[in-house]
């Protein structure tokens, strides 16, 4: 018997514990399955050998626990859980409408986080100090009383000759927080503000002595007294547990500084320099949790995500599960987790660690972006623009990672000349890219541009069998949507002339 149940799934929140524990174990297994598929037709087939995998029954059986769902959510016109006739089931979920107060992403204070400065200039305490920046930031997503705006955005706006409030009013910001570090005989000291944009009042103002380790602890700190005059009723016990992620080795700090300094694309050389990095931070500190995490990421992308040989992707799970023993309070580990599985095709529990990260930093960026390429390979591209433009909110500015994403899940969604348009602001294009941006063309219709793209890639390669590569190096869940990639590659290759093998 199950007890008090609340299923959580995509858009919404299904709340209907009462009704729910009375279901059969057939009937909530046959909800748990169209929940995990939700907005995607689910065939009777698939339902039958997945609920009922050792016995033969009739359609009657499946009719009947289709019945029992409806009735248990209230769904008397069948619009929640909806027939698609000659095929199966579909699970149409409505907007979430369970929270309908302050605690609406919409109506949270938003902060932003602006690069601290540094006075005099120093080579390697502006690496520091700019990864305190970022931890503040951060250390700021773990709580759900605030919208965090990224810094990246913040570092983008500068350029354009803005003082820390115009940019906060560019970037639709509540708060500001400014910081500016003094080094000078080997003191490191950092003076800090908050400022309210609409009152353009300082509401918090101090100095802080970050001096040798000092600075490992202030991010934490920092964290701690903005919130505290933000906000009442804060997450203190959320904000004491994610300190776990952090590091006390300044040298093991100092490399994870380095190598996401770097993260600025994922290019093949970058990420290996990256990786150099945070295998020295791990070597430093083996308890820094996110080294791990970043780690993982950086060895999966050297060898070019799916096309990554078996032993490098269970290293690479390994690392990321040690992460969030390290750091289970920090959502980064776990959908930092979720990304390495949906990469070598665990996509349940891919999306599970993604959802559990979310729920920690829900104005995360790293794990928004995270979740996107789980659900990206899930199968579920609208959804994935989506969250996209949800980054985008907490980003207005974008970062390297959003064009390959927002382009692929364009190209399955089949807007194709929006797809081309995403991929063409990437700034360096892999070979793998190429050719998905030739079948791209393709689709869209521009068959000159497609033919003179895949020439061109294999005039490049001429040994390499690109087909195959593309056909292994997308890890995607469905087999449609696999047909979908290869029918448009081979119709670029068609295009182009060039003998496919």
């Amino acid at each position: 018997m199950l007890n008090d149940t609340v299923l959580d799934v995509n858009a919404g929140t299904l709340t209907r514990a009462a009704k729910l524990v009375a279901l059969r174990q057939k009937s909530f297994l046959l909800l748990g399955l169209l929940a995990g598929k939700a907005g995607q037709v689910v065939t009777k087939d698939e339902l039958l050998d997945a609920i009922w995998p050792d016995v033969t029954v009739t359609e009657d059986s499946l009719t009947q626990a289709i019945r029992d769902v409806r009735t248990a959510l209230a769904d008397t016109d069948a619009t929640l859980i909806r027939t698609i006739r000659g095929r199966g089931y579909l699970m149409d979920l409505p907007p979430d409408s369970a929270v309908q107060d302050g605690n609406q992403p919409s109506a949270l204070p938003r902060v932003l986080v602006m690069p601290f400065l540094q006075r005099p200039y120093d080579a390697k305490m502006a690496l520091r100090i700019d990864a305190l920046a970022e931890d503040v930031a951060s250390g700021l997503t773990r709580y759900r009383t605030l919208r965090v705006v990224s810094t990246v955005s913040a570092r983008g706006a500068l350029l354009d000759g803005r003082d820390a409030v115009g940019v906060a009013q560019l970037l639709r910001a509540d708060y500001v927080i400014e910081g500016t570090a003094f080094y000078q005989d080997d003191k490191l000291t950092l003076r800090l503000s908050l400022t309210e944009i609409a009152s353009f009042e300082q509401v918090w103002r101090e100095t802080l002595d970050c001096t040798g380790d000092a600075i490992l602890s202030a991010w934490d700190r920092i964290v701690a007294r903005v919130v505290g005059h933000i906000v009442n009723g804060i997450e203190v016990e959320g904000h004491r547990h994610g300190s776990s992620a952090q590091t006390s080795n300044l040298t093991a700090y100092d490399h994870r500084a380095r190598g996401l300094a770097l993260w600025t694309s994922d290019d093949v050389e970058t990420a290996q320099v990256c990786l150099g990095h945070f295998k020295a931070a791990v070597k430093a500190d083996p308890g820094f949790a996110l080294a791990w995490t970043h780690m993982a990421w950086a060895e999966l992308t050297v060898h070019e995500y799916a096309l990554a040989p078996a032993d490098v992707r269970e290293r690479t799970l390994e690392y990321a599960r040690h992460a969030v023993t390290l750091a289970p309070f920090d959502g980064r580990t776990h959908s930092g987790l979720g990304y390495i599985q949906v990469i070598c095709g665990h996509f349940a529990q891919a999306e599970a660690n993604a959802r559990f990260g979310l729920q920690l930093n829900p104005s995360s960026v790293e794990c928004l972006f995270d979740y996107a390429v789980i659900v990206m390979n899930r199968g579920r591209a609208i959804e994935v623009i989506g969250i996209l433009d949800e980054v985008a909110d907490l980003c207005p500015l974008r970062i390297a990672y959003d064009a390959p994403l927002r382009g692929q899940a364009l190209f399955m969604a089949g807007r194709y000349c929006e797809a081309v348009d995403a991929f063409l602001q990437i700034p360096k294009l892999s070979l793998r890219r190429r050719v998905f941006l030739g079948a791209m063309l393709a689709k869209a219709g521009r068959t000159d541009d497609a033919k003179a793209i895949i020439q061109a890639v294999v005039a490049e390669q001429p040994d390499m069998d690109h087909i195959d590569i593309m056909r292994r190096g997308y890890t995607l869940e469905h087999a449609h949507d696999r047909q979908h990639l290869m029918d448009a590659v081979a119709l670029a290759f068609d295009l182009a002339g060039v003998a496919r093998p």
